[in-house]
């Protein structure tokens, strides 16, 4: 397979999500040497994936930073409310479960 392939084949299976049969059939080759491929280039291909998941929770907001950033705002602001709060019949039993449960994601983050 030359190395041209190669890149299409990993750029296909990883980024495009493509089966081993769709990927054949576009390099006229069997699954199964598809398989062995796979298997040489996993290393790569696995490196591939994690750069992709990388790209894609970054783009959605999701990565340790932008997480951290929207638990700490919103931790400040369920304190603020509590600050607020005159506790008299009201459900601040809620307001603390959920800024306790902030208090540990921010911990463990």
């Amino acid at each position: 397979m030359t190395a041209e392939q190669i890149e299409r084949f990993i750029k296909w299976r990883v980024y495009e999500g493509l089966t081993l049969k769709e990927i054949a059939s576009r390099l006229a080759c069997s699954p199964m040497e598809l398989l062995e491929l796979e298997a040489a280039e996993e290393q790569r291909i696995k490196a591939e994936q994690r750069i992709r998941l990388d790209n894609l929770l970054h783009e959605s907001g999701a990565d340790s930073k932008q997480r951290q950033e929207y638990l700490t705002g919103t931790y400040k602001r369920l304190a603020q409310e509590l600050e607020k709060r005159d506790f008299s019949g009201l459900p601040t039993d809620k307001l603390y479960y959920i800024l306790n449960d902030l208090h540990r994601l921010l911990l463990a983050d």
